[in-house]
């Protein structure tokens, strides 16, 4: 889930919950961290089970307030499955209780909506959009990913329910070894029920673990069958999004990446495992300046850069011969090195491998040897959490590997001390 530059908290009758301002119009709320299927790729599998996430009188109290309600027009209700939380009718009133929302969305895997009378009761509670997870054409490879014998047949019986009632249909495809072979087939499965939408998300790592980059696909095996669902959308008229793939690969579907997400109504703790993402090419790439997060480190441990598969796109080299204005990385890459943080100075036994802009601010890159971490600073902003605040600034850090972990303690002071030079960020 990508981060960004405003968080706020609100207040109800137990902790705080951040919301991070990822998106002005759209809020995801997490709840009933459970789940009847077991995905083998799960994003929370290490929070199912393990908190109850947005309460009622939290998200009451969020609903209430209108500094944090203003302009919002779709709720998101999300945890693990959506449809097992016995008050989701009083979150779907809530919802519709802020007098902006247009659209409440529930995310689920539609295993309970194909029989019953629960999707007309959520549907005239006021859900209009169901958000479901589609990760196989078959039964064999939707039990393998599931863990569960007879998932597909109940997902396809919920899609088919969802698609005849008055509701919007989207779907969702996390792109993964036992799957990515079958992404055009998918399409096809999906498309005479005309889904609204349809997004494939590569892996994101939130679990990091052995079996966790096992199911990992290295980005040029899994280009061509991600280009050719996103070749059968654009042939049924389906509107397709792509999360965390690098857009350089999607060619003329370029336009389709987006790895955004909602502004998200979380415990705190949640972020702590939000994976980290660089690329190599950040520095020089148009695509880094304008939202794609590149790769996962986990990914970068496991195939190493790409450097030889991706291209970075470079507006300059495209620009008329007699272009003599300095290219707007140019001068963020001569603005670091002032603070000689520019690429290629040495921290102690680290050395700055990029600089780029990332999001509200600029992000560095740290390697050493084959590990690295990420450094962002921000322009300050008390309201949301940080490392190191100076006067100017608010400076937060990735996730660090734990082979490099006290080494890193050690340089951080240093970078700290070089970025309190500066008085602005060149944005």
């Amino acid at each position: 889930m990508a981060r960004t530059s405003m968080r706020h908290a609100t207040a109800a009758p137990d902790p705080l919950v951040p919301l991070e301002r990822t998106m002005p119009h759209s809020v995801l709320v997490a709840f009933g961290f459970r789940c009847n299927l077991a995905c083998t790729f799960c994003m929370v599998e290490d929070v199912l089970g393990q908190r109850p996430g947005t309460d009622l009188a939290t998200f009451r109290a969020f609903a209430r307030d209108p500094q944090h309600t203003r302009g919002i027009r779709q709720i998101v209700l999300s945890g693990g499955e959506a449809t097992l939380e016995p008050e989701l009718l009083e979150y779907i009133a809530i919802a519709r209780s802020i007098p902006s929302v247009e659209h409440v969305r529930i995310q689920t895997n539609a295993t309970r909506l194909g029989s019953g009378a629960l999707l007309d009761e959520l549907i005239a509670a006021g859900a209009d959009e169901f958000f479901v997870s589609v990760h196989g054409a078959d039964e064999p490879t939707m039990a393998a990913i599931t863990q569960r014998p007879g998932a597909f047949a109940a997902v396809l019986a919920g899609l088919e329910a969802i698609a005849a009632s008055s509701a919007r249909l989207y779907t969702n495809t996390c792109t993964v070894q036992q799957n990515y072979r079958q992404l055009t087939d998918i399409v096809r499965l999906i498309a005479p029920l005309r889904p609204a939408g349809m997004d494939f998300w590569n892996l994101w790592p939130r679990v990091d673990h052995t079996a966790m980059r096992q199911q990992m696909v290295p980005v040029a095996e899994l280009q061509p069958y991600l280009l050719g669902a996103l070749d059968a959308c654009a042939d049924a008229r389906i509107a397709a999004t792509v999360k965390w793939f690098p857009r350089c690969l999607l060619g003329r579907h370029a336009n389709c990446q987006d790895d955004s997400q909602p502004t998200t109504l979380i415990d705190r703790d949640y972020w702590e495992a939000v994976p980290s993402y660089a690329c190599l090419w950040a520095g020089v790439c148009d695509h880094a300046r304008t939202g794609c997060s590149g790769l996962s480190h986990a990914y970068i441990e496991t195939f190493g850069w790409e450097e030889a598969t991706l291209r970075p796109q470079r507006h300059e080299a495209s620009a008329p011969a007699t272009t003599v204005a300095a290219a707007p990385d140019g001068a963020l890459q001569a603005w670091a090195a002032t603070l000689d943080l520019g690429v290629g100075a040495a921290l102690l036994d680290w050395r700055i491998a990029s600089v780029a802009r990332h999001q509200a601010g600029v992000r560095w890159l740290l390697t050493q040897n084959q590990q690295q971490f990420a450094v962002d600073v921000r322009p300050r902003d008390d309201r949301q959490p940080a490392w190191r605040r100076t006067a100017q600034f608010d400076v937060t850090h990735g996730q660090i590997p734990d082979a490099v972990r006290q080494d890193a303690t050690q340089v951080l002071p240093v970078f700290l001390a070089r970025i309190e030079l500066a008085t602005t960020l060149p944005l």
